[in-house]
């Protein structure tokens, strides 16, 4: 509350080296962050609070994601969030948890093209694509399935977070309502090399 962001950083930095991003994530991160958007709705103030918070989590993860060298040989998972979503945190932590098990990482953003999500998987041959979404908002052509191009090998598409609730993917996906789940179907696409069909 003190907007203090340099003992937000260094808070988060040795929680990251202590106990990694995913015990970081479920039992620091998130429930002070699900604590301030309470808080924030309750009196309607406070986002500057929640804003540097959010930032400050983001240095420190991708400060961790910097110190961290991907395995020789595997091929790389693509981290993208559909326009208009810009949630970019829990992309940003998948990344850092990605990397922390040796896995190459592509940060692609948010608020991402359909269509340049697609292209990029047809450029990079990734192992897996995690497409983010945080809320109800709507991604790609209202009505028409979201679609990757045809690639050989197909690599794995994870849906991640609470957004693709009631969305259509036409294709294979898997879906994982939260940041370990995603990570985890992620690791394991990485280790099985992407399917081979």
């Amino acid at each position: 509350m003190s907007l203090d962001s340099d003992s937000c950083i260094a808070l988060l930095a040795a929680d990251l080296r202590r106990r990694g991003v995913l015990s970081t994530w479920a039992d620091l991160l998130q429930p002070v962050l699900t604590g301030l958007d309470e808080r924030r709705r309750a009196s309607g103030t406070g986002i500057e609070v929640d804003q540097l918070l959010g930032e400050s989590a983001e240095v420190a993860l991708r400060t961790a994601v910097r110190a961290r060298t991907p395995r020789p040989g595997v091929r790389p998972v693509l981290l993208s969030a559909l326009e208009p979503d810009d949630h970019r945190l829990s992309l940003v932590a998948a990344g850092a948890a990605l990397s922390e098990q040796g896995v190459p990482v592509r940060m692609l953003g948010v608020r991402l093209p359909w269509r340049a999500l697609s292209d990029a998987v047809a450029r990079t041959g990734p192992a897996a694509v995690l497409v983010w979404s945080q809320g109800g908002r709507h991604h790609g052509v209202p009505g028409e399935p979201l679609r990757l191009a045809p690639v050989r090998p197909r690599p794995a598409v994870v849906l991640g977070g609470p957004g693709w609730e009631g969305r259509k993917w036409d294709g294979d996906a898997t879906r994982a309502a939260n940041l370990p789940d995603a990570v985890a179907l992620l690791v394991a696409a990485t280790a099985a090399g992407g399917d081979q069909r």
